[in-house]
């Protein structure tokens, strides 16, 4: 992924079994920095062109689709503020089917009436009807 290029280094100390020192450190990508597009860009709807994700797509297939390049899926999730693909990406037909069925049971379907709603109703001599 060339989203971890534009990451910058960090020096941070060596935890390698061959290393005996504190002093010893490694370079290392900076993990826990996350790009964010600027406030005005995100704003603008001009900038943006409307895609309706398809069924099993991924990103990496949304970006060769658009960008000709699958190495650009960064640039998807950024600019849609997706920061965890798993639970903000849309799920597959199976996938949801499965999540409602882990989350709320089998039974689901099979109790029959959850409950009812009345609406209380009452006459000009202010009995409730």
């Amino acid at each position: 992924m060339a989203y971890f290029q534009e990451l910058p280094n960090i020096s941070y100390p060596s935890l390698l079994p061959a290393s005996n020192r504190v002093e010893d450190r490694i370079v290392v990508k900076n993990i826990f920095k996350r790009s964010k597009l600027r406030t005005d860009v995100n704003q603008s709807i001009t900038a943006f062109t409307y895609y309706q994700i398809r069924e099993g797509y991924r990103p990496d297939m949304v970006a060769e689709e658009i960008y000709d390049d699958s190495e650009l899926d960064w640039v998807v999730l950024t600019s849609n503020n997706i920061t965890n693909i798993r639970d903000q990406w849309p799920l597959s037909h199976n996938e949801l089917y499965n999540h409602i069925l882990e989350k709320y049971g089998s039974e689901a379907n099979t109790l029959g009436v959850h409950h009812y709603e009345t609406k209380k109703v009452v006459d000009e001599y202010n009995r409730t009807v």
